[in-house]
């Protein structure tokens, strides 16, 4: 039986460490993280007490996760009390929640180069690069370890 020819897109033609990604939207600016990472999509939340550092917090089967407002980290006008859409993800040991306005989809991002229309989008310090969405869009891709790392210095 011979191979499946593969396309432009398939798993096998991305970078090693990622096949799939989670896209989500914060205000304005469009994230990604590797679908690995993701744990659950949650509605609409309401903030919990905040923590020792002074971060909201979400309460989850009874405990007290750190909430990243990505909105917040990238310039935008913070969550107030709550937020539309959570995203709850992995970084090392720990477990975080993204506060998000939506979680759109989960894609396998083009793979292919495009020297023409190189990718879009503002650098954050949590992200290590823009993966292509379509052809008009890009998402900045998270790091866990970077956000975590970035939740740690806002402290």
């Amino acid at each position: 039986m011979s191979p499946p020819a593969h396309s432009s897109t398939d798993a096998s033609a991305l970078p090693a460490d990622l096949f799939e990604i989670v896209v989500m939207r914060a205000g304005t600016a469009l994230f990604a993280i590797d679908v690995r990472a993701a744990i659950e999509i949650r509605g609409p939340e309401r903030f919990g007490p905040v923590d020792h550092p002074g971060r909201p917090t979400l309460e989850v089967r009874g405990q007290a996760l750190p909430v990243a407002d990505l909105c917040s980290m990238s310039g935008q006008p913070a969550f107030e009390g709550g937020c539309p859409a959570m995203l709850l993800i992995k970084a090392g040991t720990s477990t975080l929640a993204l506060a998000v306005d939506e979680v759109l989809q989960i894609e396998t991002p083009d793979a292919s180069p495009d020297v023409s229309a190189p990718a879009q989008g503002r650098s954050f310090n949590f992200c290590s690069r823009h993966v292509q969405i379509d052809s008009a869009r890009s998402a900045a891709l998270i790091e866990p370890q970077s956000l975590l790392a970035a939740l740690a210095v806002r402290d």
